[in-house]
């Protein structure tokens, strides 16, 4: 059953493409209170059999063929570990333009204590990451504000020792963590993880889709045996679904009822035989039975001379 399904349905994902898309674009047309277009986030969604054991406070960063940040104005905030002033002369130096803001842990803590402050936060930038010497400490510091507009920051690896080397890597972590996305695994029974948008093409969301469920499935036990639905949607459309497995309890149940079918005849065919078997049996004793009713002939008395 485990290998029953390595991959998606690429017709099928195209067709939930082309649907969601169509459903957009006549939405729009319909809704002109709108000024400004914008383009709303397409999030793959996977329900599994059974949740991982351990959940995982770090994300699965997945790099998709066609990034969600491909236009140079995307505003980007970097959390990094004190002092940030070493982080922010490397970014200048490699004359990297795609970071807008680094901010140091301790700034962090002491400007954005109130949930207001962290959801203005949370609005300013359209992509954070964070160092991962510090990012246990993130979920605190940020709090729900940042998970309930799905901005969690996308973890990168890098060291601020300075030299050539160091640039290199910061720049080439940064533009890798922008062409990604996070997958959170353990965190329930359904996860979603951002796919695109919808002013991608429909190859292009195709693509991103079967990158994003194949990095997904690798990383949950027994891999596609523990999917059990797979869908695509906007914030305000309808799920379509693009896999569904059969539940297991149906299996359990048509597995049960088929035993249970096949005991029953065992038992039928058990209580016949004995039946059968008695039927000699049972001639032989009533032949005996008459046999003992006949009467015997009686004695004559001699006379007496």
């Amino acid at each position: 059953m485990a290998g029953r399904h390595l991959s998606l349905d690429t017709s099928l994902t195209a067709k939930a493409v082309e649907a969601l898309l169509d459903f957009t674009q006549k939405k729009k047309k319909a809704d002109k209170s709108k000024l400004i277009e914008e383009a709303d986030p397409v999030m793959v969604l996977m329900s599994v059999k059974k949740i991982p054991d351990k959940q995982k406070l770090k994300p699965i960063t997945i790099k998709l063929p066609h990034s969600l940040h491909r236009d140079e104005d995307a505003k980007v905030c970097l959390f990094v570990k004190d002092p940030q002033r070493k982080v922010k002369d490397m970014v200048e130096e490699a004359g990297i333009t795609t970071v807008d803001t680094v901010m140091g842990i301790s700034k962090l803590r002491d400007r954005y204590k109130q949930y207001e402050d962290k959801r203005k936060l949370s609005n300013s930038f359209d992509l954070f990451l964070a160092d991962d010497a510090i990012y246990p400490l993130l979920p605190r510091l940020l709090g729900k504000a940042f998970v309930k507009a799905k901005r969690q920051p996308i973890p990168v690896n890098f060291n601020t020792k300075g030299g050539n080397g160091s640039k290199e890597k910061l720049a080439k972590v940064i533009q890798t963590a922008r062409d990604s996305t996070c997958y959170y695994p353990g965190w329930g029974a359904c996860s979603n993880v951002r796919v695109g948008r919808t002013d991608f093409e429909q190859g292009e969301l195709v693509q991103n889709i079967d990158t994003v469920v194949s990095a997904m499935v690798e990383h949950i036990p027994k891999k596609w045996a523990n999917v059990q639905s797979i869908h695509i949607k906007t914030h305000d459309s309808i799920a379509l679904p693009i896999y569904n497995a059969l539940p297991d309890a149906v299996m359990q149940i048509k597995d049960t009822k088929k035993q249970v079918k096949v005991q029953k005849n065992k038992e039928a065919s058990i209580k016949q035989e004995p039946a059968a078997k008695s039927k000699p049996a049972a001639a032989a004793s009533k032949a005996k039975a008459l046999a003992s009713k006949k009467v015997a002939p009686k004695k004559t008395k001699a006379k007496a001379s």
